[in-house]
């Protein structure tokens, strides 16, 4: 198409924002230009964008520091294990998340079968936070 796009770089552009990467990236300009060599603005691959003026990570950046990320992974690790060890030790109830209105519920294949039903679900969640709330403290920078 003359002054428009190909079909070809269309579906291409497409593709790339359907599986571009959500979540986290290390706010580290060596692993950011591992995972896209090509970024320049805004990346179609993972959630950073690099400023034009000035090469720093844009404000929409989803990169955190060294530091925060290692605190999200201990976070993770912690959390990882305290639900490996309630499964061990016998804990398999029901419990499953709400982010805003969303649940585990409006998803899983299996609530014909499940033991909690709709009427004792009102607050027998599992009410995710935002990252930042369980990552830092009100005093805290948060890159």
């Amino acid at each position: 198409r003359p002054g428009g796009q190909s079909s070809l770089a269309r579906l291409e552009d497409m593709i790339l924002k359907t599986f571009k990467m959500s979540g986290v990236v290390l706010a580290d300009k060596d692993v950011v230009y591992g995972m896209d060599e090509n970024i320049v603005g805004e990346s179609p691959i993972i959630p950073v964008s690099i400023r034009k003026t000035d090469g720093e990570f844009g404000a929409a950046s989803s990169a955190l520091s060294l530091k925060t990320f290692d605190k999200l992974r201990k976070v993770a690790d912690a959390k990882a294990a305290e639900i490996g060890n309630a499964i061990l030790a016998g804990d398999i109830n029901s419990f499953p998340y709400q982010k805003g209105q969303r649940t585990g519920c409006s998803y899983c294949p299996y609530g014909a079968v499940c033991a909690l039903e709709a009427t004792e679900r009102k607050n027998k969640y599992n009410v995710v936070q935002p990252a930042a709330a369980v990552l830092f403290n009100d005093n805290e920078k948060r890159r």
